[in-house]
Formats: structure tokens, sequence, C-alpha cells
């Protein structure tokens, strides 16, 4: 069951809001300003979130930025409901972390389009991370297999380069150490590219910090 909550001060439109989108099949939970909506969505999951902008207290804005700090809330469809019009008020929407912004009034059929438009980009956003990260631990394992596989053998040619060198150093002119002294070097070199390549399996896996 899709749960989404609604965040609006104004008791007709919050009910309003609620009636029509439980009527579309909607789990709709209700709050009546944005401290309590900020509890609420701390204490449960939802998978989208139309809350009013000018409530007091913590008004919409305000709300928005609490939630897109927290990464627990980051991801959650975001729409803002106001009465200003025009450009400017929803580029500040925008800007303030919503994905949308409607503005009052606005007809059913606007909002089912909004919210619907929004809880499938929020599922395709869902399949494309869980695909990466199952292509990123397909990568760590195929890098963790292919490092094993290739260290073997590395490890036989240079013991048995080093075991060559030393028993048979008397018996070994200069150009001979000098060949083997290049096997050893490679074999070091292929080594440390595989330990790269297990870096780079992680890289992906990693926090990015500046």
């Amino acid at each position: 069951m899709v749960k989404i909550l609604i965040v609006e001060d104004e008791p007709n439109m919050r009910m309003g809001l609620c009636d029509n989108l439980e009527f579309e099949g909607y789990e709709v939970s209700i709050a009546e300003d944005g401290e309590k909506g900020l509890k609420m969505i701390r204490e449960n999951q939802y998978n989208l979130i139309i809350l009013d902008v000018m409530m007091p207290g913590l008004d919409g804005f305000g709300l928005v930025r609490a939630l897109r700090a927290d990464t627990r809330t980051a991801r959650i469809p975001i729409i803002l409901l106001s009465a200003r019009a025009g450009e400017e008020a929803a580029i500040e929407g925008l800007n303030a972390g919503a994905d949308d912004y409607l503005t009052k009034p606005f007809s059913a059929r606007e909002l089912y389009a909004r919210v619907r438009t929004h809880l499938e980009l929020a599922r395709m956003r869902s399949d494309w991370v869980e695909q990466l990260e199952r292509a990123n631990q397909e990568l760590e394992a195929f890098s963790y297999s292919v490092s094993h596989d290739l260290r073997a053998p590395l490890r036989a040619i240079d013991g048995f380069t080093k075991l060559i060198a030393t028993s048979q150093a008397d018996k070994l002119d200069d150009g001979a150490k000098a060949q083997f002294a290049r096997v050893r070097h490679a074999t070091r070199h292929m080594s440390q590219l595989i330990d790269d390549l297990l870096d780079l399996s992680r890289v992906v896996r990693a926090d990015v910090k500046r």
C-alpha cells in the first residue's frame, strides 16, 4: 500500500486532499503543522509527502530542508502547496528541495497526475539504485575472483625466479641477473595492478568526500 502524508494547517483543504487521495486507493495520514509532520515522518515510512508552505511554527520550506538534510528522508518525493502563484514562488519551493509545486486552487485531476508521476519516478529511482548496487557487488566479486586467480601464478613466478637468482648466483653473468631482476620487477608491477583493480571495485562503494 502506498502511504502518503499530508501536512496542512487548513482543515478543509486537509480533509479534501485526504478524501481525494483515499478515493484513489492511497493510505493517507495527516498532520496539522510542520512540527507534527516532521515527528510523524521520522517515526514512519511514507512514499510521498504533500505539504503546505504557509504554516505556523515550522513552515513548508523549513520542513523540506529538514527532510533533505536527513539521509533517511532525503529521497522522499515532496509536493509543496501554496496560494502564492507565479514563477518566483515555484522556484523558491524547488530551490528549497521540493520535487514539485502546486498553486492553490488546483483540480483533483492535476493533483492525481502529480502524485502518480512522482510515485513512479521514485519507484524508478529505487530500481536504478538497486540495479547499481547489484552491479557493484558483482564487480567486487569478480575483482576478488580475478585477483585470487592471478596472484597464484605470480607468486610462483616470483618465488622460482628468486630461488634461481640466489641459488645459481655464482653461475649467472650480469646479463642473466639483470633479466631475472626484470622478471621479478614485472611480477611486483602486476601485483600492484591487481591491488589497484581491487581498490577500483571499492571506490564505488565508498562515500564521496570533498
